[in-house]
């Protein structure tokens, strides 16, 4: 496959170019007197441009690869924010209570603020906001916090997390990056040439056992499907599905691209700095190294490989806003809008899936074991006419680094 038609059609610029400001927060002054303005409990905080503030260092701003922005009006912006919108209304999730990543996330923003000789108004600001997200789980709350909660008078009674919302979609960075393409359309290759293999096998296998007069017969195996006897319930079923595909003539509907090799779009929320390094190198389903307790290894609950969702819901969930941290503020850029979080809209080959059944079935499986025949693992959101799982979400895991491109970067904020 080449490579997709309409990156033929926009104006590429070389790495993550300048053609949106940077931004970091500082509060609003609202009178002569220097007083800061409060809009609620979270606060309302301005963030200014690059050309007025000293920025976090930028990672991978140039490299191996090239970006463009969908144009607005264009017919595949309109077909991805559709179904990103849709997807996002479709139903309303709330993080787990206390989330481990999430609170460590907030750990961190207070160790970073803790190590400045003085804070500022807007420091302050976004020091009570993470102190407030570690209310969730009080035993984050590590002892060098407890003065801290008292000075800044943030109450240390356990919090809900917040919900996710509507979005509105911004804009769409395209991600053009020549290597990681070439790798991830030779995996195409591979896995289908692995399923018409494995197809030959059991076809072969069948053909003995009828010989033999053996009543066996092994289904054979297609893309999006995991096998199993229980008839219905061995197909993925997505969250949402879009009434269009990604574009004119294609013959899938969002987010399936290509079912006879597994091909998706799913989504990826993460941190905006972690998102420039993906871009610029491509996903490491090496990076988390998990938990070792004695000689076990524990990773997520579908092993040790990059994760992905097909629910905006869910993935609001792991998008924190890039000036506060928080799930849900109300930051303004330097124009007096929402401040954009970013997501990753990737193309992923699912290839035929193993299914996880509950969350500590594969947890010790790390990126080498990987069965024969199957090409990623999934935990599919429970119900009666999806699955007998524990899952509540569909999570899909990818342990190949070639199965993956990042495809699209998108910007949002909540409606």
């Amino acid at each position: 496959m080449s490579e997709p038609d309409y990156w033929s059609e926009l104006n590429w610029t070389n790495g993550w170019d300048d053609q949106l400001p940077s931004v970091v927060a500082v509060s609003e002054r609202s009178d002569e007197s220097g007083s800061r303005k409060i809009i609620n409990g979270t606060s309302r905080r301005r963030a200014r441009s690059r050309s007025e503030s000293d920025l976090v260092v930028a990672v991978a701003d140039r490299g191996a690869y090239d970006t463009a922005f969908l144009d607005p009006n264009s017919d595949m912006f309109r077909r991805i924010a559709t179904y990103l919108s849709a997807n996002a209304a479709a139903r309303t999730l709330a993080p787990p209570q206390g989330e481990r990543t999430r609170m460590v996330r907030a750990q961190d923003k207070i160790d970073e603020l803790s190590l400045k000789p003085a804070l500022s108004a807007n420091d302050i600001l976004v020091l009570k906001t993470n102190l407030t997200t570690l209310r969730e789980d009080p035993s984050y709350i590590k002892p060098a916090y407890v003065a801290l909660y008292t000075q800044h008078g943030v109450p240390r009674t356990k919090k809900s997390p917040p919900k996710s919302g509507k979005v509105i979609i911004t804009k769409i960075r395209v991600i053009r990056h020549p290597a990681l393409w070439a790798q991830y359309d030779a995996a195409r290759d591979r896995i289908r040439d692995d399923i018409a293999a494995t197809k030959d096998e059991i076809h072969k296998f069948n053909h003995e056992m009828a010989e033999a007069g053996v009543p066996v017969y092994i289904p054979l195996p297609k893309a999006l499907t995991t096998g199993g006897k229980v008839s219905g319930r061995s197909a993925v079923t997505f969250t949402t599905k879009s009434k269009v595909g990604l574009t004119e003539d294609s013959r899938e509907k969002l987010p399936v691209l290509n079912r006879k090799i597994g091909e998706v779009l799913l989504m990826h929320g993460t941190l905006p700095d972690v998102i420039k390094i993906i871009a610029d190198k491509g996903f490491n389903p090496d990076y988390n190294q998990g938990t070792t307790t004695g000689n076990i290894t524990k990773y997520g609950a579908l092993g040790q490989g990059t994760y992905f969702g097909d629910s905006f819901a869910k993935v609001q969930t792991y998008t924190g806003c890039p000036i506060c941290n928080a799930l849900k503020c109300d930051c303004v850029d330097q124009d007096d809008q929402p401040v954009d979080r970013m997501l990753i809209l990737a193309r992923c080959l699912l290839g035929i899936p193993t299914k996880a059944r509950t969350h500590d079935s594969h947890r010790t499986e790390n990126t080498a074991t990987i069965k024969d025949g199957k090409h990623s693992v999934i935990g599919q959101e429970r119900g009666i006419f999806k699955s007998w799982t524990l899952f509540g979400s569909n999570e899909f895991m990818l342990k190949q680094a070639d199965q993956m491109y990042p495809e699209f970067i998108v910007y949002w904020h909540r409606a």
